[in-house]
């Protein structure tokens, strides 16, 4: 039972951590740079990545609570096993979960930082 509860700790922490910097990526950014055409996009890629981990991590959290609840009374190999496939997966989910921002960035922002006008947003 002990090494479930280290397990079920372990492996809700990326769930929880995606929602509580998200929260905290969207209302407050951290450090922002001092040009005002960075501090745009920096304030937006920080709202946009706060807004993703946001709807991403309460699912996660679920799924995660939901699939370590149901290893509970396996052995230790099954808990381990489950415990890794569902760390890669958190994993995966984190690294890609940047993507949607910068696919956005790229889509209202330029290369040196000015919004792009709206009617070349519909074009790219």
């Amino acid at each position: 039972m002990s090494r479930w509860f280290f397990m079920a700790v372990v492996f809700l922490l990326f769930p929880l951590t995606m929602i509580i910097f998200g929260l905290w990526f969207r209302f407050r950014p951290p450090g922002r740079p001092k040009e005002k055409e960075k501090e745009a996009v920096w304030k937006f890629a920080q709202n946009h990545l706060g807004r993703t981990w946001l709807i991403l991590g309460g699912p996660m959290l679920a799924v995660s609570t939901a699939v370590l609840l149901l290893v509970r009374g396996s052995g230790q190999p099954v808990i381990l096993t489950v415990g890794i496939i569902l760390n890669t997966i958190q994993t995966i989910i984190l690294f890609t979960s940047s993507l949607p921002a910068q696919i956005s960035m790229r889509r209202h922002f330029d290369e040196e930082g000015n919004p792009r006008d709206a009617s070349t947003q519909d074009e790219i």
